[in-house]
């Protein structure tokens, strides 16, 4: 008699559909954050008073005659690096995220949820050929098609989008999050990838 003919094995059961990340809401077409104090620099303060400035919105009262020493404690120590304003910011008991390779909806994303972002820009002076600068932005506003900041230098100023970029992607598009704890998980959120140090560093490169 003919074998039996042997069962066929089952199919595997289909893989669940994986799931996509939520899709991010849409931003406001204009965003301001509040309850930031500006500061005008002494001679190469820039970053000591922006870095203040950003501890300002969260209550800090620091000036730049509190931060210098501690950024630049020895005579002709002129600059400072976004490592080390980021540091800085922690040594106050704040969260800091530094990544390159921002781009304009993610810092629409920040603004809109009221943190302001450090960016490390170019920055020419009548006296100078230009230099690094830092500045904090603090809005933004799309029908105008413009970023608001805080300039230490210049005062409050709005930076139009494409020229803004120009300056800021001469320093790989360097920006710097100051945020209490208690808002670290909302910042992941926003930062989406960008929060992962190995998966920011990798888009920077791309």
């Amino acid at each position: 008699a003919p074998s039996p003919e042997p069962e066929p094995a089952p199919a595997p059961a289909p893989s669940p559909p994986a799931e996509l990340p939520p899709t991010p809401p849409p931003l406001p077409p204009s965003a301001q954050v509040p309850g930031i104090r500006h500061e005008y620099q002494r001679l190469n303060n820039c970053g000591p008073v922006t870095v203040g400035m950003a501890l300002s919105r969260w209550g800090g009262t620091l000036n730049q005659y509190d931060i210098a020493p501690k950024l630049k404690p020895t005579a002709g120590d002129v600059n400072v690096s976004p490592d080390e304003l980021a540091a800085y910011a922690r040594s106050q008991g704040m969260n800091a995220h530094l990544a390159r390779g921002g781009h304009r909806p993610l810092l629409q994303r920040l603004l809109a949820a009221g943190i302001p972002v450090i960016v490390e820009t170019w920055f020419v002076t009548p006296d100078s050929g230009g230099m690094g600068h830092y500045r904090l932005l603090t809005g933004y506003d799309d029908a105008a098609q413009s970023f608001r900041a805080l300039d230490s230098y210049l005062g409050p100023l709005t930076l139009p989008y494409g020229r803004f970029d120009e300056l800021w992607r001469s320093f790989g598009r360097t920006f710097l999050v100051v945020t209490p704890p208690e808002r670290a998980a909302e910042v992941r959120a926003l930062l989406a990838e960008r929060a992962d140090p190995v998966q920011a560093k990798r888009e920077a490169l791309r």
